[in-house]
């Protein structure tokens, strides 16, 4: 887009506290999407070395973006072979049709909606595949955090503790 390219052009000519301005996009997880616009924009006038720590970074993230779809995928067919209808939401395959570029948003989580009545058969498919619940219910706790009207998710870590994954329900 020529015009958001002119913009950073006219931002970055103003003088940027660098240190500042990335320390905040990357802890606001849009350190990605930051290098992608700077890079398009204006790549001469980053500061040296910078421009080339932010493509490492984006291209860390866009591979393990790529796991992380690879997993989506699989943990929906674990679904699908037990019948369970889920869908994928705040993920990679909602980054790559949001910004057309998967690598563009940082993301630690899965997560999966669900129906209300599928919330155990889906856990226990989780649980067959290695993954843990992130918090130990008793069985009266479960039902009740499942058909309460204050809570709509329930997390599980992934074998290894590299990701989350939250089935959410309605």
């Amino acid at each position: 887009d020529p015009t958001a390219a002119q913009r950073v052009n006219r931002l970055v000519e103003q003088g940027i506290d660098w240190g500042f301005f990335l320390g905040a996009a990357i802890s606001h997880q849009l350190g990605c999407l930051v290098y992608w616009n700077l890079n398009q924009a204006c790549p001469d006038m980053v500061p040296e070395g910078l421009l080339q720590r932010l493509k490492a970074a984006y291209n860390q993230n866009a591979t393990r973006n790529l796991f992380m779809t690879a997993e989506a995928c699989r943990i929906l067919g674990i679904f699908r072979e037990r019948g369970i209808p889920a869908v994928s939401f705040k993920g990679p395959l909602q980054a790559a049709e949001i910004y057309g570029n998967l690598a563009l948003r940082e993301i630690s989580d899965l997560y999966f909606l669900v129906h209300q009545k599928d919330v155990l058969p889906a856990k226990e498919a989780l649980l067959a595949h290695g993954f843990r619940p992130y918090k130990i219910f008793s069985p009266e706790q479960e039902r009740a955090h499942i058909h309460g009207y204050t809570q709509y998710d329930y997390p599980f870590i992934s074998t290894g503790g590299k990701y989350m994954i939250e089935l959410h329900w309605l």
